[in-house]
């Protein structure tokens, strides 16, 4: 089985190399790494040709954005299921996507839900916060509440049936992608109990009130325009349950 691995990048030369090498290590053979730069004016595209060698495909260009790159690379996969590897990310191990095509393989599942460790961006031994998707259910969409999106693989089948990332939210695309997929299209899913993606703390929405702001008033348009039941006070649930990411699993 094939698993494709999208990674999008813009001027990230302070953590691109961690993000290839943990792709490069993987003991599994079957992987297409692909990466989508917006047209860097740091270093990355160096280190990406010094550390990038078993890249399968890669472009440099000029994008709308964070999901139009990811739209980009989703189209370019021809993998069964594809991930997307950010380049503040990393895998946990060098086991990691030989674990998720195990569990591909015995659960046939349309999506798989990893667990994510979100690391404090210069000691990356130092875990803040564990995100995982052991209680996720289709109903908690309707509280705005999506599994971790960096733990998510899902088949490629589903991006050419049903869309890619929509634009129109620029901050929640990932949410609604999901929610469409899991919610309004029935798409099987099942969890993956390891943690298997490291993610460095950061971001504009994770800091930032006035991102925090318009994320929630994103994830509340995603519901009502795919018709899922919701409100705004139901979409406050959402910050409640992260809470609980705070605490060891």
């Amino acid at each position: 089985m094939k698993i494709s691995i999208v990674t999008v990048c813009f001027n990230a030369a302070a953590t691109i190399s961690d993000t290839l090498e943990s792709v490069g290590s993987q003991d599994y053979p079957d992987i297409e790494h692909i990466l989508i730069d917006g047209a860097s004016t740091d270093n990355t595209m160096r280190i990406v040709e010094e550390n990038g060698k078993h890249l399968v495909k890669v472009i440099s260009e000029p994008d709308k954005g964070l999901y139009d790159a990811m739209n980009k690379g989703w189209r370019m996969a021809t993998g069964e299921y594809v991930g997307f590897l950010h380049s503040d990310d990393f895998f946990a191990n060098e086991t990691c996507v030989r674990k998720i095509v195990d569990h591909a393989l015995s659960n046939k599942s349309d999506v798989i839900l990893g667990d994510i460790q979100i690391i404090d961006p210069i000691e990356t031994d130092n875990t803040r916060r564990q995100y995982s998707a052991k209680d996720f259910h289709v109903g908690l969409i309707e509280q705005g509440y999506a599994p971790p999106h960096p733990g998510q693989y899902i088949r490629r089948s589903l991006f050419e049936k049903y869309g890619g990332f929509d634009l129109q939210y620029p901050l929640a695309s990932d949410f609604d992608l999901i929610a469409r997929f899991l919610y309004v299209n029935n798409a099987s899913f099942s969890h993956l109990a390891v943690p298997i993606v490291k993610m460095r703390h950061g971001g504009l929405s994770s800091n930032n009130l006035l991102a925090n702001i318009k994320m929630f008033e994103e994830v509340y348009r995603s519901n009502k325009n795919n018709g899922i039941p919701t409100s705004r006070a139901t979409i406050l649930k959402r910050y409640f349950r992260k809470a609980r990411q705070f605490f060891p699993v």
